[in-house]
């Protein structure tokens, strides 16, 4: 129970265990007051948004490594007793050290986009906020297993705070990037086969090895009222091609 004129707090954690099947209540070490203490001596907190799940690299993933677990804000009482899981923690902010650590992985971002034959002149970095990223753990969540066998991969999923635009990016090359004056789909990378599709006020363009229209019933292109025409088998030098209507595409 709070008292009404209980104080609440809020404090960076370490996430020691991920809830368990039926529960999404979570063990958390305060940081820094709790270091060193027993697991079975830490609070447990359930997630401030009912029906939120928080999942991320444990203590017990990382055998016991606070540095490699996933952090979290908690809002908590001034003796720990009670709390809740706010949000994640970002990890350029520190509350145990005097000095906040270097900016979130810019170079990393820097270095992906290059890779994927991106560029970085479509936003400026102070902008950028990192809504999600994988990239911090993916040699733990590899070296833990996942039940599937594919690897862990690199994602990125950014917001301009200013302008409210957003890039998803993936380490295979495939992006998503939804800005005010167009959206630009991408599936594979530069270097390799794939496919771009970019759509603007006045245009919307394709780009892929092949492009395929089917329509089950009908694939109309426009209204017009025209029926296409089209080349039935190979061209003969006697005869020369035989035309005719498709029946199932008009313009």
């Amino acid at each position: 129970m709070i008292e009404d004129n209980t104080a609440l707090i809020f404090r960076r954690a370490s996430l020691v265990s991920n809830g368990k099947i039926g529960s999404d209540v979570m063990t958390m070490r305060i940081l820094p007051d709790m270091i060193g203490l027993n697991q079975k001596d830490l609070p447990k907190y359930a997630p401030m948004n009912p029906g939120t799940l928080f999942k991320g690299p444990s203590e017990e993933d990382a055998h016991g490594d606070v540095d490699n677990s996933a952090k979290y804000w908690v809002l908590c009482t001034p003796d720990f007793k009670i709390g809740w899981v706010f949000c994640e923690a970002n990890n350029e902010y520190s509350i145990e050290s005097t000095k906040t650590r270097a900016p979130y992985m810019y170079e990393n971002i820097y270095t992906h986009l290059r890779r994927l034959n991106l560029t970085t002149s479509s936003f400026r970095y102070p902008e950028l906020k990192i809504l999600q990223t994988n990239s911090k753990h993916v040699d733990l969540y590899n070296k833990i297993g996942t039940k599937g066998k594919k690897k862990t991969a690199i994602s990125y999923d950014i917001l301009n705070v200013r302008t409210g635009e957003r890039w998803i990016f993936l380490e295979s090359g495939t992006s998503l990037a939804l800005m005010q004056d167009g959206i630009a789909l991408r599936v594979g990378a530069p270097n390799k086969d794939h496919s771009f599709i970019t759509m603007t006020p006045d245009k919307i363009q394709i780009i892929s090895n092949n492009v395929e229209i089917w329509g089950r019933n009908k694939t109309s292109f426009g209204k017009h009222g025209y029926q296409v025409c089209g080349m039935r088998g190979a061209p003969t030098a006697v005869d020369g091609s035989v035309f005719g209507a498709i029946p199932d595409m008009s313009c």
